[in-house]
């Protein structure tokens, strides 16, 4: 059964809304798209084989994660990276991950990491230049 009140009473709707509003902002800047309900299945969270992370570009594989005004960090943890890495060789792209950090004057800071042999491949790259 459903809950009768309406989901913008639910104490999760505003965070999940902004960080949806984040996600777009990121696929446009990559020029990519988002996936909506990437990681909000029932079974998304224990099965790998159901990762379709975030934001999607040409060559990447985005899982995006973003952190509420005045938290000082984000712990990553391994499953966060295996679930990227596993839906990234699903669909020979790239895995990477986007964080967003908002703090409470408004200001904001987009991070994006990558594993080291793209990074590395991606420096040589630019030293060709």
């Amino acid at each position: 059964m459903t809950d009768p009140r309406p989901k913008t009473f639910d104490a999760n709707y505003d965070k999940a809304k902004r960080s949806t509003r984040e996600e777009k902002k990121v696929a446009k800047r990559l020029g990519g798209r988002t996936h909506g309900r990437s990681g909000g299945l029932p079974w998304s969270a224990s099965d790998p084989t159901t990762a379709c992370g975030d934001i999607t570009t040409k060559d990447l594989h985005i899982e995006h994660k973003r952190a509420e005004p005045n938290t000082k960090s984000i712990g990553v943890t391994r499953r966060w990276l295996a679930k990227v890495a596993v839906g990234a060789k699903r669909r020979m792209k790239v895995p990477a991950m986007a964080f967003h950090f908002e703090e409470a004057d408004g200001h904001a800071e987009d991070w994006l990491m990558l594993p080291l042999d793209v990074a590395e491949r991606l420096l040589a790259a630019l030293e060709e230049d």
